[in-house]
């Protein structure tokens, strides 16, 4: 189910864990929403709902591209700066 959702791009040989991955992975294949607190560069950290579609390994740092519900559009958030995640139980609408 998640064939497709997933990518690697110029990775080594095996990619690192991301962080959350378990929470991620779980909301991808569930369609569920992600809660997330995010350090955004140079920000305070914020809640956020996301609505995950695809994860990526690219420039040795993995991502989560996703439907915000805060920004209503699409995002990309460096897992490395997740620093808590939750699946809910909503559905996700994309």
């Amino acid at each position: 189910a998640l064939d497709g959702r997933m990518d690697v791009y110029a990775a080594p040989s095996v990619p690192p864990q991301a962080p959350h991955m378990a929470d991620i992975q779980t909301a991808i294949f569930g369609n569920r929403v992600l809660r997330i607190r995010y350090l955004p560069a140079g920000r305070e950290p914020e809640e956020r709902d996301v609505e995950p579609l695809i994860l990526f390994f690219y420039d040795m740092r993995w991502f989560l591209y996703a439907w915000c519900r805060l920004r209503r559009a699409y995002r990309s958030f460096r897992t490395d700066r997740i620093l808590a995640s939750e699946t809910n139980n909503t559905t996700s609408r994309r």
